[in-house]
């Protein structure tokens, strides 16, 4: 091969490699307490929380990794059994009788040994409050009768947003209203809290859901990551 093959080969590897961690996806998601909403929501509603971890999601976009053996999953277990209280990261399977810890292993399992992170990689990921890049990158809403749009589960991170509406009664364009940040069994008044869908990305930041919905339940999230100073106080 000679050196201009060469050089083209390596531009060609360089430009796919670009391309993929452009096309990358991740969000650390949380889903909200909602009595009259999915499996998740009704789970976490039992514990009573404002929110509740899901999990640290990856789309890799196809990319090949040098994925952990299987036996890992153990490792990860042990970790995670220590410290899913500390950030609500309970078990949302209806089939599971314990808090902990076979629903987390699962998503280790796939989002995490299956991205080619080891059980220390991926629970770095999924107790890293600090807000750095992370953008609004997923939401998911379903439609009530009284409420409207409620936002059920949200996710910051990287990657371009992903909406999910639960049925097709969603309203597009329509206000929304994060279940965590209120009783949906509350009447309606002028001063519930709306979300404007034109506007849920720049409203939405990480620092605001840390300081509504998160460090409420969680004061030590921002006493050790904190919100920015000029984060939007609503």
């Amino acid at each position: 091969m000679g050196l201009n093959s060469q050089k083209t080969v390596l531009i060609c590897f360089m430009f796919s490699l670009f391309l993929d961690l452009l096309l990358a996806w991740e969000s650390l998601v949380f889903v909200l307490p909602d009595p009259k909403g999915k499996r998740l929501n009704r789970k976490c509603a039992e514990y009573g929380t404002m929110f509740c971890m899901y999990g640290y999601l990856i789309d890799s976009n196809g990319m090949e990794v040098q994925k952990w053996d299987q036996r890992y999953d153990q490792v990860f277990e042990l970790l995670i059994g220590r410290n899913y209280r500390n950030f609500n990261w309970f078990s949302l399977d209806e089939e599971d009788h314990s808090a902990c810890c076979d629903f987390q292993t699962r998503l280790y399992a796939e989002y995490g040994r299956g991205s080619g992170l080891s059980p220390f990689e991926y629970f770095g990921r999924v107790s890293d409050f600090a807000t750095k890049d992370k953008k609004l990158n997923y939401i998911r809403a379903r439609y009530d009768e009284c409420h409207g749009n409620v936002v059920t589960a949200v996710g910051f991170g990287l990657g371009d947003l992903k909406y999910v509406a639960e049925d097709s009664w969603v309203i597009g364009g329509a206000p929304h209203r994060l279940a965590a940040l209120r009783p949906l069994n509350a009447p309606v008044t002028h001063s519930d809290f709306v979300l404007r869908s034109d506007n849920l990305e720049t409203v939405v930041t990480f620092n605001f859901f840390k300081r509504h919905v998160l460090c409420p339940e969680k004061p030590w999230i921002c006493e050790e990551f904190g919100p920015a100073r000029n984060a939007l106080l609503i």
